[in-house]
């Protein structure tokens, strides 16, 4: 998409997470906020990495322990909510372009590498998705508990 001020948006979502998302929100969320990254959080329970970013009352993400595992909030932003990461991403393409995508162990982390750069820039907006079906099926224990409970099949008939 060609946004006016925005340039051109690229949507990312994980393959491994079925995810209910009102794309047209997302996108309009993204462009009202004018950063260069959002990142669609749900405030499920029970799921991957829970509570993993700290949000502050602008929706700007001001930590995520999936970037930076090892550290801790700052101390000086109080955030505003907790949440979890549902794989949704909007990138400017020109953004994502200019990143340096340097791995820091070998292997390239786009939650690691790339978006702990743009969260130390200030540059990574939430975009809350409220309490929508999302379900991470990534490994084969979560697919098959996904199978055995039925949730995941009840979402499909939705």
């Amino acid at each position: 998409e060609q946004g006016s001020r925005m340039g051109k948006l690229i949507l990312v979502q994980n393959a491994d997470t079925v995810l209910d998302l009102d794309c047209s929100a997302f996108i309009r969320h993204y462009k009202e906020k004018q950063r260069p990254v959002s990142i669609a959080l749900t405030q499920l329970r029970g799921v991957p990495n829970q509570d993993a970013f700290c949000v502050d009352k602008d929706d700007r993400v001001i930590h995520s322990a999936e970037s930076t595992p090892d550290g801790l909030p700052p101390t000086d932003t109080r955030p505003d909510y907790y949440a979890s990461s549902t794989g949704a991403l909007i990138f400017n393409r020109d953004y994502l372009a200019s990143s340096t995508w340097e791995a820091s162990d070998d292997q390239l982390s786009l939650y690691r590498d790339v978006l702990g750069e743009t969260i130390a820039l200030g540059g990574l907006t939430a975009y809350l998705n409220g309490n929508r079906f999302f379900l991470d099926i990534g490994t084969p224990e979560t697919l098959q508990l996904a199978q055995e409970s039925g949730r995941l099949q009840q979402h499909l008939r939705y």
